[in-house]
């Protein structure tokens, strides 16, 4: 770590600029909001480590920028290094520019982290003291973890750390995928310390003073070790003191389970010694999980603070229970956290304590609103008289009033207050203030609490109350402004703006935007109300509440007489846009359950029908509820009798339009609101008072170029599927973008429609482009999954002008993110010009800028052309980038090309890895997909081959490639034959084909009977998807609906039945799969999704599946995948055909289920977690084509059971492929009463073969193929068919299951009588095919009938034993049937080596191997010719440079056993001209070339050879040694290979009397010593065929007893040897000592047998 060492001359300067700065400062004081980090230096992503100061305490080293804070908190120091450093931070420091709300979306930089081994490393960590001086550190981020890593402000501490003032604010860590790791927010990891001291010295660290407030979010995390202010703590001991934490988490609120806590994490998980926390708070479990070793009651002293309360009450733990957070803010923290230490601690407005002197509260939290502290003040001024009302001033006695649930009729009713100024109950500036724990309203208890409520006069004087906000509901509470009035109440000119509620979970609630109920007066009287005045705006919104009673002013009226005037309602609502519904709300006032007798409501306006439900019995005069001045966009109430004046639509109500439109609303006391709705004069409710986008609304007029502006509203409409938004003006358009892009409600999205075409910009210049004011379009970078829009958008064949985008970083396109369920139709771009940078997540495309994650979408008649596509990472005609979710293109086209800018760019789309279909569909300029790892079969075509997509897997996507003269005019009919020209496309003269787009829906459901339209089902037939009432599908459009919505979503398991047969494709032509115009069905790459619900087909068939892709990594069946305790039953599948045959092997297809999706990971493996497929067949016409092939099932990483089905199709496999199971490559699986014949008698399970017989269950399992498994029975044909299967398949259920029928298999009952045959079973033959695994040994194929007797041929191997035939190369499953199989069959051959094979490949070659003349012949060697070696890459070469005799040795290992004969064979080869010489066989009693020959035999001529031609020697002989040697004389250049030498006989001769006329018989007739005939490559014999006999020379020897070396002995030479015995006794003494040190030299040899 490097520092910098300052001067005095530079000192005293540092000084002098110090002071200046001060100065300076004091004349500029601007509060340091979070807005300011737009202005403030941002951390560039670099790391400093040159501090000034000199890091002793009275000279700490100082950290002045992010960069210096990085490389502090990277630093990978030693406890030693770091135990006496002293560091002060200097600033507050911004990580990332957290002043957008959504900055986390837009690529910000992650912060410090350690890797796994850290963690492991008991001396590393920070040691010493970290001051934070009070600052703040902003825009932590993360969101890529390791397992076992660490993460943190400061990553490791150790040793005696202590770190203090120091705070973290607007952080956030994105989700970790189950990866367990490490994080806290100050500290991520507590290192317990052995360093240099003595063993077993635990680190001691303390962190004081420091905070981590509401807008740090680290709710995504799961599953880890989290603390929000330390991670986990090892074998230490940690004081904390005088901290806070108010970070948002996800599973750490469950105080006795999980692994994390708001302050520290679970302390047991790494064995923390002791924890202590004091004059500290946090809004969740302080901890959560397993305490280990510390004794809950040492933790704290009742100075520690929480929301919960269960390691108070269940624990064991001294710390205080708070009520709520919003106990825990504001001025009354102090008296709800009264111990906290407020000598240290500060209140703050609107927020959490923070320590005194620090930068983490700012006035107002970031504003200049008086925000509610969540108390409540009833010390009024006034008196409470008409003259001299009480006066509510602030938001603590607002509640003061309203809360006040002891106001009766007798109390209350000459009570009057008035409001004085605007109110804020929660900071609504803050744009993301829903998610920052606003502070909950007032409500009052059971409506059956009769004769409660105020009963005076209230008066707003014009005021607005600003964020009301429920999200904990009560059944029958009341909730509103005023929850509860009572008597003759009045409230008036009061205003309500930016409100919400959050999902009742159909909770039966009473709410109102002003008045929450209308109650009984005392003696059952009605009460007689009066509202007046008062405005509820559309940033109210009371769309997430359902089945209760709300209304936009009042919400229940309780037998009470009403009269609303003056007032005005546009807020927000979800089923209560239906007047004659059965609804219990409306926009005025809520439906009339409880017998509202009297409603009168004049001179108001409400944006969605006024009341939904019955009227009657109450209110038999509807006429009597207003004169005419009461205005709504929805006329139904007209028809009932309501006097009420329509209006055509929401814009219509809006600005100067609204005084046109609705003229009688009383002008007098309304006025025109620029911004929006009208509003009463004098009154507030038109100030502008946050940064969202409510006002400065303008709709826009039909035709205009976009203003840049967003709309109030639709034209008309009410989003329904047969009410769909109005859309005419490019305002309303960018309104529905906008708005549902931001939206992360997981429910599908709203129905919109286009009505006239669309300008973004002026296009009419050629290079509109480049002008200097240009609207931008909407881009945004979303990546959560099902975020996004998720609407459904008819272009009715409009077209949209002029979208652009330039030099963005995000995504962009018409929909920028398309997410959930929804889909785009029947629209067109042109002149189009999107680009951005390369770099990043920016995603472009006409149509779609990005499909999100999680998603399942549409795109269909839809266009692109005449447009500009610059640089992005990725980029698309229609679609930019394809994420881990599912898209559908249909019937869509693009022209055009790309300026070659970005990494990927195609025409349908540039880059996917999620799920693609595109059929129907073409492409003009350019490669259709530039990259994709797979897409089904489907109908394109495109001017540009794939082959020149620049990623390989797209290379290989099946496309069309046509000439793009050829499409033009009518010839495009010839050219693109398979389009749906008949229903959909239309060719143009001098131009491309135009679909139909006028008559476009959004979706189609299809008609029962008729074949699949190829396109997905908005809604099943029926039903609510629960077991006892499952989604009814009765098309082929709601079957797909289910296979690839489920598929995708794996959504809570839902249950579905078939109500009618299903077909997917014409099928009654004979090969109808080879035709045109078909309908492909889904498939899926890889198996993240599977299906998990219950199909029940109640015997009803599906036919016409049609499957054919060459993609890699596909999964193709009726339904791709299949999860844990899924269950498909009583289905049938006729004329189907699937094809996933591929270059590479991961293809699954299978008729019912592709693959399961491995489960066993998550769930034990038992019965009841196993999916199941039962009462299915698929009969002769299925054919199921692929590498992993199965009839039912494919592949089964995880087991499956299969019970009570059939299939008797046709497999056509590659690697694997079984008649029920394709492809079992884990155990477990369990098959029961199902039987199998398919065309090629396929064995019922294929897979790894230790898994098929052993790995699975097989019980009353039938084949008319290979029979494999203990419980899979083979049965001939005659025994399968008719009555005889009854005794041939006894297993089966024939009473209750199944049934036979005469000459065909069994069949399933409840498809009879739709189903009458299985399959007609007859003899058969049968082939077996053999493999030998032996040059030049061959057998014959052999036929016979299915279960006749079977006789293996026995082929014979010179050199080799036969050990039998084998079902698989690998030779490890044995074939030992007796019968012919059911199928087709390829046995492959195993041997034993019994001879000993010589072919030099990994011959030692040392000087003991081979002589001086010879060397061994390998790659490398110069002059290196492969044609001199015979076989493989190596020989022997004698080089016949020296001219005398020399040899090598053959063999050392394997000994050859002395008196046995044998057959030696070779093959030798010379490319010396005119050679001559001999070569012959020498006998060694030492595998040594230096030893002494015991014998040597010639063999043949060299002279017999032909120059550069391999000839092949056979020789005979008796061997006299263990060894061989080849000898052979010089001057000629010969190689040596491929050397056996096979064992003839059993006879043993005696070598030491053998003399040579007694040697035995050569096969040839010749004595042992002979040589044989030579054969030659060309089959030729040699033409020396003579022999030689061996002189009894020296060469010629006997192995005495004694092992010595002696020579022949005759009569001429007994009298000297007699002389000279004694020199040979001394000899061989000598001679035994040389010889033990050759063997000891010898010993350390590398000796190798080579076989074959």
């Amino acid at each position: 770590m490097r520092f910098k060492f300052k001067t005095d001359t530079l000192s005293r300067i540092a000084a002098v600029v110090s002071v200046i700065a001060v100065l300076c400062s004091s004349l500029f004081i601007e509060s340091i909001a979070v807005s300011g980090a737009g202005k403030t230096k941002v951390w560039d992503g670099s790391s400093d480590t040159e501090f000034e100061g000199a890091g002793t305490k009275d000279n700490p080293y100082k950290i002045t920028s992010a960069a210096e804070l990085y490389g502090f908190a990277t630093a990978r120091v030693n406890v030693k290094d770091s135990e006496q450093k002293y560091y002060v931070l200097t600033n507050d420091i911004y990580l990332n520019d957290v002043s957008s709300s959504d900055w986390m979306n837009n690529s910000p930089r992650e912060w410090a982290k350690m890797g796994a081994d850290a963690a492991n490393d008991a001396a590393l960590g920070f040691s010493g003291f970290f001051d934070g001086q009070g600052h703040t550190v902003y825009g932590m981020y993360y969101d890529n973890y390791t397992a076992g890593g660490t993460y943190g402000l400061i990553p490791m501490v150790t040793g005696n750390a202590e770190i203090t003032n120091v705070n973290l604010r607007h952080s956030f860590a994105a989700a970790n995928n189950s990866v367990e790791f490490h994080m806290g927010g100050i500290v991520g990891f507590v290192q317990k310390n052995n360093g240099d001291y003595s063993p077993g010295y635990q680190a001691n660290v303390k962190i004081s003073k420091c905070v981590v407030d509401n807008t740090v979010d680290f709710s995504r995390i799961s599953g880890s070790l989290l603390g929000g202010i330390i991670g986990p703590v090892r074998e230490s001991k940690v004081t904390v003191s005088y901290c806070g934490s108010a970070a948002k988490f996800s599973d750490y609120g469950n105080p006795s389970a999980g692994k994390g806590g708001g302050i520290i994490c679970a302390p047991g998980h790494w064995g923390a010694e002791y924890v202590r926390i004091i004059n500290s708070y946090s809004v969740v479990a302080f901890v959560s999980g397993w305490m280990g070793g510390i004794k809950p009651a040492d933790i704290s002293d009742g100075t520690l603070y929480s929301t919960q309360s269960w390691w108070a009450t269940d624990g064991g733990v001294n710390l205080t229970p708070v009520a709520s957070e919003a106990s825990m803010q504001g001025k009354g923290a102090e008296n709800n956290m009264p111990k906290l230490g407020w000598d240290v601690w500060q209140a703050n407005e609107g927020a959490y304590p923070t320590i005194k002197g620090s930068t983490a509260y700012e006035s107002g939290s970031g504003s200049d609103l008086e925000v509610w502290d969540g108390s409540s003040d009833t010390k009024f001024e006034g008196e409470g008289t008409k003259d001299n009302p009480y006066k509510i001033s602030s938001a603590e006695q607002l509640y003061g009033f309203s809360s006040n649930t002891s106001f009766t009729k007798e109390n209350s009713e000459n009570l009057y207050f008035v409001l004085t100024k605007d109110i804020f109950l929660n900071n609504i500036k803050d744009k993301n203030w829903l998610n920052n724990n606003p502070k909950e309203w007032a409500s009052h208890g059971d409506t059956t609490w009769m004769y409660q409520g105020f009963a005076g006069h209230f008066d707003g004087q014009g005021h607005t109350v600003y964020g009301m906000y429920y999200r904990t509901y009560k059944e029958k509470y009341a909730y509103g402004l005023i929850p509860r009035a009572n008597g003759n109440a009045v409230i008036s000119n009061v205003n309500v703006r930016y409100a919400y509620a959050a999902p009742n979970n159909n909770v039966d609630v009473y709410m109102g935007g002003i008045l929450g109920c209308v109650d009984l007066a005392p003696g059952n009287k009605a009460s007689v109300i009066t509202v007046s005045k008062c405005v509820v705006d559309n940033t109210v919104n009371f769309s997430d509440l359902a089945n209760c009673h709300v209304g936009g002013i009042i919400g229940c009226g309780h037998y009470a007489k009403i009269t609303v005037e003056y007032c005005g309602s546009a807020a927000k609502f979800n089923d209560y846009g239906n007047p004659a519904g059965s609804g219990w709300g409306g926009g005025i006032v809520a439906s009339n359950v409880l017998a509202t007798s009297y409603l009168r409501i004049v001179n108001s306006y409400s944006v969605v029908a006024f009341i939904t439900g019955n009227l009657a019995p109450y209110l038999n005069d509807a006429s009597a509820i207003s004169d005419g001045t009461l205005y709504s966009a929805h006329s139904w109430w007209i028809s009932q009798g309501v006097n009420l004046t329509a209006v055509s639509g929401e814009s219509a109500m809006q600005s100067d339009a609204a005084k046109v439109n609705m003229p009688n609303l009383g002008w007098d006391v309304w006025e025109i609101n620029k911004s929006g709705y009208p509003i009463i004069k004098g009154s507030t409710a038109g100030k502008n008072v946050s940064d969202a986008p409510v006002g400065d609304y303008y709709d826009g007029k039909k035709g205009e170029v976009w203003s840049g502006k967003t709309a109030a509203g639709y034209k008309s409409g009410s989003g329904e599927k047969d009410d769909p938004y109005i859309i005419e003006t490019a305002e309303q358009l960018y309104k529905m973008v906008k708005e549902h892009c931001l939206s992360t409600d997981p429910e599908p999205g709203a129905y919109y429609e286009l009505a006239a075409d669309i300008y973004l910009n002026d296009v009419k210049a050629e290079n509109w482009y480049t002008a200097a004011k240009l609207n931008s379009w909407y881009s945004i970078n979303l990546t959560e999954p099902n975020t996004g829009f998720k609407g459904r958008l008819n272009g009715k064949g409009y077209t949209v002008y002029g979208l652009y985008c330039n030099n963005i970083s995000e995504k962009c396109g018409l929909i920028p993110v398309l997410a959930g369920r929804g889909n785009v139709v029947g629209v067109n771009i042109r002149k189009a010009y999107l680009s951005g940078r390369r770099e990043g997540n920016c995603y472009l495309g006409g149509i779609a800028g990005y499909i999100q994650t999680g998603s399942n979408v549409r795109i269909s008649k839809c266009s692109v052309r005449d447009s500009i596509f610059g640089a992005a990472a990725a980029v698309g005609g229609l679609i930019g980038g394809v994420s881990a979710g599912s898209v559908d293109v249909t019937s869509c086209y693009f022209v055009g090309s790309f300026e070659n800018k970005s990494n990927y760019a195609g025409g349908f789309y540039g880059d996917s890895w999620g799920t693609a279909n595109v059929t129907d569909s073409y492409t003009v300029g350019c490669v259709a997909i530039d990259k994709s790892f797979g897409m089904p079969s489907g109908i394109r075509y495109s001017t540009v081959s794939q082959s020149q997509a620049r990623h390989g897997d797209a290379q290989n996507i099946a496309v069309n490639v046509v000439k793009e003269e050829q499409i033009i005019g009518e010839s495009a009919r010839n050219a693109m034959p398979e389009l749906k020209w008949d229903t959909i496309w239309n060719t143009v003269e001098n131009d491309y084909p135009h679909m139909d787009q006028k008559s476009s829906d959004s979706s189609t459901d299809g008609v029962p009977g008729q074949i699949w339209s190829g396109l997905k089902a908005e809604d099943y037939a029926g039903g609510t998807g629960t077991e006892e009432d499952p989604y009814q599908i009765a098309t082929g459009e709601q079957l797909y609906k289910m296979v690839s919505e489920h598929t995708v979503y794996n959504d809570t398991p839902a249950y579905y039945v078939l109500t009618e047969d299903i077909k997917l494709n014409d099928t009654s032509s004979e090969n109808w799969y080879d035709g045109k115009k078909l309908n492909h069905w889904y498939v899926t790459f890889g198996i993240s999704n599977a299906f998990a619900g219950h199909l029940d087909g109640q015997g009803h068939i599906v036919s016409g599946i049609y499957i054919r892709t060459e993609a890699d990594n596909v999964r193709g069946a009726l339904i791709p995948g299949i999860d844990t305790k899924a269950s498909i039953k009583n289905v049938g599948i006729l004329d189907s055909y699937i094809d996933v045959s591929t270059v590479k092997n991961e293809a699954y297809g299978a008729a019912f289920a592709a693959y399961v999706k491995n489960w066993r990971e998550e769930y034990e493996v038992k019965e009841e977690n196993y999916p199941v497929i039962s009462g299915c067949f698929a009969d002769t016409s299925v054919i199921v084509r692929g590498n992993f092939a199965g009839g039912m099932v494919s592949g089964t990483p995880s087991p499956i059971k299969i019970e009570d089905s059939y299939f008797v199709g046709k497999l056509i496999g590659g690697s694997r492929c079984g008649a029920l199971l394709g492809n079992a490559f884990a155990p477990d699986s369990i098959i029961r009463n199902c039987y199998a014949c398919t065309a090629d008698f396929d064995q019922i399970v294929d897979g790894r073969g230790d898994l098929i017989a052993a790995g699975n269950t097989y019980e009353n399992v039938y084949t008319f193929g290979v029979a494999v498994g203990l419980g899979v029975t083979f049965v001939n044909a005659d025994n399968m068919c008719g009555v005889n299967a009854k005794s041939g398949m006894p297993g089966l259920d024939y009473d209750k299951v199944w049934m036979t029928v005469d000459d065909t298999m069994p069949i399933l009952r409840i498809f009879y009588p739709r189903i009458k045959r299985s399959a007609t079973a007859t003899a058969r033959k049968t082939r077996i095919d053999f493999v030998t695994n032996a040059e030049g040994v061959t057998v014959p194929p052999i036929e016979g009938l299915i279960g006749a007797k079977l006789v293996l041929p026995n082929p014979v191997r010179e050199g080799y034993r036969f050990e039998g035939w084998y079902v698989y190369s690998e030779l490890q499953c044995k074939f030992t049937e007796t019968i012919f199989p059911a199928g087709k069959l390829t046995l492959y051959a195993k041997w034993e080596l019994t001879s000993v094979v010589q072919d030099f490949e990994n011959y030692p070659a040392t000087e003991y191997d081979l002589g001086e003349d010879h060397e061994y012949y390998r790659p490398g060697v110069a002059g290196y010719v492969a044609d001199k070696v015979h076989g493989g890459s190596k020989a022997i070469h004698r080089k016949g440079l020296a001219s005398g005799s020399d040899e090598f040795l053959v063999n050392y290992d394997d000994e050859l056993t002395v008196g046995a004969e044998y057959k030696l064979k070779f093959w030798i080869m010379t490319d010396t001209a005119g050679a001559s010489g001999n070569i012959s066989l020498a006998f060694k009693t030492w595998p040594d070339v230096l030893e002494k020959n015991n014998g040597v035999e010639k063999m043949l001529s060299v002279s017999s050879l032909k120059q550069n031609e391999w000839t092949e020697v056979t020789y005979s002989f008796t061997a006299r040694t263990p060894w061989l040697a080849f000898v052979s004389d010089g001057n000629t250049s010969i190689f040596f290979d491929d050397v056996m030498i096979v064992r003839t006989s059993d006879t043993i001769h005696s070598i030491k009397n053998l003399a040579d006329d007694k040697l035995p018989e050569s096969p040839n007739g010749n004595k042992n010593n002979n040589q044989n005939t030579d054969t030659k490559d060309n089959n030729t014999s040699s033409d020396d065929n003579t022999s030689e006999e061996i002189k009894p020379t020296e060469d010629n020897v006997e192995k005495p007893d004694n092992g010595k070396k002696t020579p022949a002995k005759s009569d001429d030479t007994q009298e000297e040897a007699s002389n000279n015995y004694i020199w040979i006794i001394i000899g061989a003494v000598i001679a035994a000592g040389v010889l033990a040190a050759v063997i000891i030299i010898i010993a350390v040899r590398k000796k190798k047998s080579i076989k074959k």
